[in-house]
């Protein structure tokens, strides 16, 4: 597996990818159900599975505040390649790239691949304006929208595992983050 950084100004031009488009910190349970997906439509196109991610989180790069990572970019990688992945694509963090409306980031970056997969609550772009439905707007390839995950009726993420360490809950936090077999992702 391979590690690709991108500039704004770079474009994919290979219209073979099946991508996981997000932040993924943590590499949670419900990330990896958005990883597994993806895995699964590249195995079934028979198309090369990339995994798109940040070099560091959006927000704080614009409050030029440091970003406590539940996993770094290594350990992304590492998953990712145990799980399958062909490539790492990561999008160094520029002005540039958070003032990109969100269709210059598509036509950039997307419209050559196959498929795009994301959580619900993906945003992109300028100002988070880029949602799933522009997604699902283009027709140039499939997205993909993995529902939100819960655990005990409350929505499974990186916010609720910080939280979950911060109060010593060191058991939810595993289960969150997969350390544990889970079972009931009720």
């Amino acid at each position: 597996m391979k590690i690709q950084y991108l500039n704004a100004t770079d474009q994919i031009n290979d219209n073979d990818y099946v991508l996981a488009l997000g932040f993924f910190d943590g590499m949670h349970i419900a990330h990896k159900v958005l990883l597994s997906k993806a895995i699964e439509i590249g195995k079934i196109k028979k198309k090369k599975v990339g995994l798109m991610t940040f070099s560091t989180h959006v927000l704080s790069y614009l409050k030029k505040e440091p970003f406590s990572h539940l996993t770094s970019l290594s350990e992304k990688a590492t998953i990712a390649s145990s799980m399958g992945f062909d490539v790492v694509f990561v999008f160094n963090v520029s002005s540039d790239l958070v003032s990109m409306h969100p269709e210059q980031f598509i036509e950039r970056f997307l419209t050559r691949c196959d498929t795009v997969v994301v959580g619900f609550d993906f945003t992109f772009g300028h100002r988070g304006s880029g949602t799933v439905d522009t997604l699902k707007n283009h027709s140039e390839f499939n997205t993909v929208v993995i529902d939100e995950i819960l655990y005990h009726q409350e929505k499974v993420g990186s916010t609720r595992i910080k939280e979950a360490l911060s109060l010593g809950q060191i058991e939810l936090a595993n289960d969150l983050a997969g350390a544990h077999s889970v079972q009931s992702a009720d």
